[in-house]
């Protein structure tokens, strides 16, 4: 940067910023296209956060995705600075083109539509299997009993996982993801890749019908991806799908039970599910704050330059919020026209398993409100806990009666 920041006079995204973000992503777009905020640990961000702007970025190569080639703990300028976790940099979400091009074909490849869509019987078999097994006159926390285990059990056997080991891969998600700081992300990743690398031997020599061993033979036959690449996508798949399907499970139904005129059409009209969820994605985005680039350039954003060498939150939850893209942003409304959220990215790294991430929610969330018709919330909302985890806002717990109060 050209001149020091001062952090204590900026914007701080803090508790409150955790537990409803909006109210303060108004007050940032209305003042300005973009500004620098403080962080929620402590590092100095430039956000951006109307529609238009957030689209436009997401797709300009003078922001870089490719941050661990250029950040570093101490940086001459003498801003704070965050380390990104070195053991998945090869991920295509860690890189730029050429090499996020080359991963991403081979990627794409093996994570086809008719490999997804295939995958529909088996997500409902999963989720019946769920729902059997919460049935209970006591509060179920659906976060811990259903929105949790759907995303591992698809993600592992999409991957080829065995069924034994997916309580290893929740356990090491979670650790993953609660890491306060890069030094605690070191076991966790460690243990993903670890495995996974082992998970490659075992498939090149034994390839089977799974999105790994598709991966391994694209990149066999077109020399594409080498095995640290292959590892670091594979990891990158299995917690870019935990995160976003486990949100959007547990926050869908969460405002859904808030919005009961909504849920009742629903009801009624069940083919209104997939609009609805998109419409929920858009209401409350998963990405909070945002999605982190780096600026390798001074880049103009209305009359404000965002310096060279900066960090950018690109705010695609404030973006899905801009009134001058969506009538009534605040308003949830599944009858909604046109739901061109970004809650997904835009552009070359918009996220290849939305599609999977999609279906995992329609079909979770349309079985659980049809096996349980009386479905109510079991706590205030006070008492609920918002949680902010790898750039991903959550709920911690979402317990519910799953047969109405008792009387």
């Amino acid at each position: 940067m050209s001149e020091t920041i001062e952090s204590t006079d900026l914007p701080h995204l803090g508790r409150d910023f955790v537990h409803d973000p909006y109210p303060q992503y108004a007050e940032l777009r209305e003042s300005g296209p973009v500004q620098p905020v403080l962080g929620h640990d402590g590092v100095v961000q430039w956000i951006v956060t109307r529609y238009e702007d957030v689209r436009r970025l997401l797709v300009d190569p003078r922001m870089s995705s490719a941050m661990t080639k250029v950040l570093k703990p101490d940086h001459a300028d003498g801003q704070k600075r965050f380390r990104i976790d070195e053991t998945l940099q090869n991920a295509m979400t860690n890189q730029d083109p050429p090499g996020h091009t080359r991963i991403r074909k081979t990627v794409v490849r093996a994570f086809s539509a008719r490999r997804v869509d295939g995958m529909r019987p088996r997500i409902q078999q999963l989720t019946d299997e769920l729902l059997e097994k919460m049935d209970s006159t006591e509060p179920v926390d659906l976060v811990e009993a259903l929105a949790t285990p759907i995303p591992v059990a698809v993600s592992c056997e999409m991957l080829g996982v065995p069924v034994a080991d997916r309580p290893f891969f929740n356990t090491q998600m979670d650790l993953l993801m609660g890491a306060g700081n890069a030094q605690e992300k070191i076991g966790p990743a460690k243990a993903l890749t670890g495995y996974m690398a082992e998970q490659v031997k075992l498939k090149r020599a034994d390839l089977g019908d799974d999105v790994l061993s598709g991966m391994i033979a694209a990149s066999e036959e077109e020399g594409r991806l080498n095995d640290r690449e292959l590892v670091a996508s594979a990891v990158q798949m299995l917690f870019a799908g935990y995160l976003t399907t486990v949100y959007a499970i547990g926050v869908g139904v969460y405002w859904l039970l808030k919005h009961p005129e909504q849920l009742a059409d629903i009801r009624r009209d069940p083919g209104l599910l997939p609009g609805a969820v998109e419409e929920l994605l858009r209401f409350d985005s998963p990405p909070v704050p945002g999605v982190l680039r780096y600026a390798t350039e001074d880049i103009e954003v209305g009359d404000t330059t965002i310096p060279a060498n900066s960090l950018v939150l690109l705010s695609v939850s404030a973006a899905n919020r801009d009134p001058e893209r969506f009538p009534e942003p605040d308003r949830l409304d599944i009858h909604r026209p046109d739901i061109a959220h970004m809650a997904f990215g835009f552009g070359i790294h918009y996220c290849v398993g939305a599609r999977l991430a999609t279906m995992e929610c329609v079909v979770a969330i349309g079985s659980l409100l049809s096996r349980y018709p009386d479905l109510e919330l079991a706590v205030p909302d006070d008492q609920l806990e918002w949680e902010l985890k790898s750039f991903t806002r959550n709920l911690a717990k979402l317990p519910l009666y799953l047969h109405g109060k008792p009387a």
